[in-house]
């Protein structure tokens, strides 16, 4: 069935909050003289609005060094931005910069079911200077942004529970830190922290080293967004659509889209809410779903609310299958936990994953499977930030030329009691490689006895686990296929007849064997030939030195060893 388009999902309009509401103190880079909050002795410039110091632990609730007042000035008469020499800090510390929230009682309340954005810039001089980033560090925030969101407890009390957001400093050696989070259904939601966090990653620098930022800024999505509630494919129509209808008024121009929690019951992960994905008209057969996440589009999730594929017709067990295509977009992942199960799938064609928080996580279990399509890649991460799960009974699957990178967190486990111990396995087809940053780690913690190892069979991609640290990379298998007992069995081409590009393909037993391959005519005159080298496992090769006429050819391929093999090869149609 055609996938569903999420530009053509009956939308829902809603006006944007005015550009003139408040969510944060912010009066157009304005400094004071005032004493110091921890030493009255001392006057120094501070930022209207927001407070500058470290704690003795790292953590923005920790401890405050009393012992540092840590003045500001502006980087220039007209600038909003703010500069703080660093001389006057610990290096060995972060950097905080907190909203003194409580003096502003009057701050807006955010708008419930709507898409913002948190957007700060920095910059750190001299250039050899840099921040630390990801979250291998106190708050599980090396440098960025933390909100927390005051909304209801499970009893119904306004402002009692707290819901954290993070914004992560991206790449680069100054630049931005962004994160992109939904706010929920509840109504009075209001900023309670708000956080910016700076940390070092060189301790020695000089006197006139400075950290130069804007302070955050919090707007809702300009455009309003579109909601996605149930997903549907209209089989009439050829044209697959359908969300929850929470307006009357579609919003054509939207590109930012929110999964909704729609159950009654509390948020919470004792409570999930479901998307169901099911055809229209319903049939007994089961069906995949595909929601197509498409160029210019992101997809926000509300917390603990997950696809699935609804039941088919007149069963009150078997469901459709659902994918989620991510097809040029952006999923948004900030304080959730994405689960793919029960033949559910991500599939990854174009775009990219944002993960903002060391738990913005994916997990694919029980037949749920990640999958990346031929001669796609995709970065998962930002400098260890976020986690990836795969269970036993999930599949991580890349096609052929296809690239991962991971920069988070691997769990690997059996994720349900009622499982045998396991290992998860990954395949490495021609031209797909797995790759680890230095930041990413793998962990089998929650495995049974932790004996759980991430096998990777190498059939002719490239596993690249050089940045690993050693722990990491012990729980990495690799797993080579067994070369046929006659040599000649292992030398295959395709296709025969050719016309364009043919491909060798060789299994061999050891690292760096040599082949060399030649064309003959059916004269016995050779025409060409070109050397091949071998890495352990399958190897494919399109051959270079091809044969420019039509007719019949002998290739004949031999090992450095002395092992040959001809094969009848026809070049045309």
């Amino acid at each position: 069935m055609k996938p569903a388009l999420l530009s053509s999902l009956f939308v829902v309009w809603m006006a944007s909050a005015p550009q003139a509401q408040t969510f944060l103190p912010y009066f157009q880079g304005a400094t004071y003289n005032a004493p110091c909050p921890f030493n009255p002795d001392v006057t120094l410039a501070q930022i209207k609005g927001w407070m500058v110091y470290q704690t003795t632990n790292g953590r923005w609730d920790g401890p405050v060094d009393s012992s540092r007042c840590i003045g500001v000035h502006k980087s220039s008469p007209i600038s909003q931005a703010f500069r703080i020499n660093l001389a006057q800090i610990n290096p060995q510390q972060p950097l905080f910069v907190k909203a003194r929230l409580d003096s502003f009682p009057a701050l807006d309340t955010l708008t419930p079911n709507m898409p913002y954005v948190i957007n700060a810039a920095y910059s750190i001089g001299p250039t050899t200077l840099n921040v630390k980033k990801g979250s291998d560090c106190p708050d599980e925030l090396c440098t960025g942004v933390l909100l927390g969101i005051a909304i209801p407890d499970e009893n119904g009390t306004p402002q009692a529970a707290t819901r954290y957001q993070t914004g992560i400093a991206g790449q680069g050696h100054g630049g931005f830190i962004m994160d992109c989070f939904p706010t929920e259904r509840f109504e009075g939601q209001r900023i309670r922290i708000a956080v910016m966090k700076f940390t070092l990653a060189d301790t020695a620098f000089s006197p006139s080293a400075y950290l130069e930022f804007y302070v955050p800024q919090v707007e809702p999505f300009f455009l309003g967004p579109d909601f996605v509630g149930y997903v549907t494919e209209v089989a009439a129509l050829k044209n697959p659509i359908g969300i929850e209808q929470v307006s009357a008024t579609p919003n054509p121009w939207s590109s930012v889209f929110i999964g909704l929690y729609t159950a009654v019951t509390y948020p919470s992960p004792q409570h999930l809410s479901y998307i169901e994905a099911f055809p229209v008209p319903n049939v007994a057969m089961p069906q995949n779903i595909t929601l197509t996440v498409s160029e210019g589009q992101v997809l926000e999730m509300q917390p603990f609310a997950q696809f699935r594929g609804g039941l088919t017709l007149n069963s009150t067990e078997e469901r459709h299958a659902f994918t989620l295509l991510n097809n040029g977009g952006e999923l948004c992942l900030n304080f959730v936990d994405l689960i793919f199960e029960s033949g559910n799938a991500l599939h990854h064609a174009s775009g990219r994953i944002s993960v903002n928080n060391a738990y913005a996580c994916m997990q694919f279990k029980k037949g749920g499977e990640l999958r990346l399509l031929e001669g796609t890649s995709l970065h998962y991460g930002s400098h260890g930030s976020g986690m990836l799960v795969v269970c036993a009974d999930g599949a991580l699957v890349l096609e052929r030329n296809t690239t991962l990178t991971i920069d988070a967190l691997l769990q690997i486990s059996e994720c349900d009691d009622a499982l045998p111990p396991a290992h998860v396995y990954v395949d490495l087809p021609p031209g797909a490689r797995l790759a680890f940053t230095e930041h990413a780690r793998i962990t089998n913690r929650f495995s049974k006895g932790q004996n759980m190892r991430l096998r990777v069979r190498m059939l002719g991609g490239t596993l690249d686990d050089a940045a690993l640290d050693a722990d990491s990379r012990a729980l990495l298998e690799r797993i080579y296929p067994q070369p046929a007992s006659t040599w000649a069995d292992n030398v295959h081409i395709t296709p025969n007849p050719f016309r364009h590009r043919l491909t060798l393909a060789y299994t061999a037993e050891r690292e760096g064997e040599t082949l060399r391959a030649r064309w003959f005519d059916t004269s016995g005159r050779l025409l060409a030939e070109e050397a091949l080298r071998a890495t352990r496992g399958i190897n494919e090769w399109a051959l270079r030195a091809l044969p420019a006429e039509d007719g019949l050819y002998f290739l004949e391929v031999q090992s450095e060893e002395g092992h040959r093999t001809v094969h009848r090869v026809f070049r045309g149609q």
